[in-house]
């Protein structure tokens, strides 16, 4: 939400953010737990939309809490 919110800013000052921007700010603020996340996103063919980021992260920091 934190990325989501810099992006709506850039935008409101006339910098629209490319989805892969904002994709690689959100890795820059990952922990070094979520390395294994970041490296299969980044190996994707197609790029990853936010939506689809936000929910996979999620689910990763879920199944580390189990």
């Amino acid at each position: 939400m934190k990325m989501k919110g810099l992006a709506d800013d850039m935008v409101s000052a006339g910098h629209m953010l490319e989805v892969d921007e904002l994709v690689s700010y959100v890795f820059i603020d990952l922990d070094l737990e979520f390395n294994p996340m970041v490296y299969a996103i980044s190996a994707r063919v197609k790029p990853i939309m936010v939506a689809e980021l936000y929910t996979q992260l999620i689910s990763f920091e879920q199944r580390m809490e189990i």
